[in-house]
């Protein structure tokens, strides 16, 4: 872990990602080691880089008032991870385009394509959010669902696991659709309730479910809907590894989505990014 942070650290300030600090508290090395416990090193430190990335990039732009500046901005990133250079005035786009490179020592072009799907989908959640922000409106619980199961931004990470355990064949990737979906809506879940208190906004499951209702009772909700998606997401894990057209690297990348999710949640508890600042008595 020490190692990850020392060149996920330097990558950042290479770039100028890490004004204030603001890089640097994501702990986005501690995510990469307790979700990756038994990747490489080098696909762990590309799963550093890219979380750190998309926590201060999503801040500056997935979490941006003007979504005509958001959709051009997000166009240039897919170009850029489909191979086109990047402009040499903006630091996110640059290092983007430098993860974009290292990755590609590891895999090939349809794994590349398939990333950059990925992360449109990542955008395509933030410009969802973009709207209830701007109206200052809660979502209905059905539509935070599906809007938090993109925004959160677990599909990009998700396909990292490819690289450490062997890729998904283009067959078998319709078979991972629902489980990854359950996957990223546990992280979700995980990363609202830590962060409630110092978010004022309607967009977390927290003021979603508690609409009406006491907090008490949206509370309980959600522990229920966790408990729930922990059993439906082993269910899923489960019924995948028994069939028989995986090969043994497909099931360990089924199984490393049960890791990630345990992993998230362990690092949160430790994150600067999640830890309010003390309060005089």
């Amino acid at each position: 872990m020490d190692l990850v942070r020392t060149q996920a650290l330097r990558w950042a300030h290479r770039f100028g990602l890490d004004t204030g600090g603001h890089f640097e508290k994501t702990c986005c090395w501690s995510c990469a080691a307790y979700a990756l416990p038994a990747a490489p090193l080098e696909v762990v430190d590309l799963a550093a880089k890219l979380i750190g990335w998309m926590f201060v990039f999503d801040d500056v732009y997935g979490e941006g008032t003007d979504p005509t500046e958001a959709m051009e901005v997000f166009d240039t990133c897919e170009r850029i991870l489909r191979g086109a250079p990047a402009p040499a005035d903006n630091r996110y786009l640059l290092a983007l385009s430098d993860f974009r490179d290292q990755c590609r020592r590891l895999a090939g072009e349809s794994w590349m394509d398939r990333f950059a799907t990925s992360m449109r989908m990542f955008f395509h959640g933030c410009l969802f959010e973009m709207t209830y922000r701007q109206t200052a409106r809660t979502p209905s619980p059905e539509a935070y669902h599906y809007l938090r199961t993109l925004s959160i931004g677990l599909f990009p990470p998700f396909d990292l696991l490819d690289l450490a355990c062997g890729e998904i064949s283009p067959a078998n990737l319709r078979l991972f659709r629902e489980v990854r979906q359950t996957s990223a809506v546990l992280c979700a879940i995980v990363n609202d309730l830590y962060s409630a208190g110092k978010e004022e906004d309607s967009l977390n499951f927290v003021p979603v479910l508690s609409a009406g209702r006491t907090l008490s009772t949206a509370l309980d909700d959600i522990v229920d809907l966790y408990t729930r998606l922990l059993d439906q997401q082993a269910a899923q894990i489960a019924e995948l590894v028994d069939l028989p057209e995986l090969d043994a690297a497909e099931r360990r990348v089924a199984y490393s989505l049960r890791e990630w999710v345990h992993g998230n949640y362990a690092w949160t508890k430790l994150c600067a990014r999640y830890t309010l600042p003390a309060t005089a008595a």
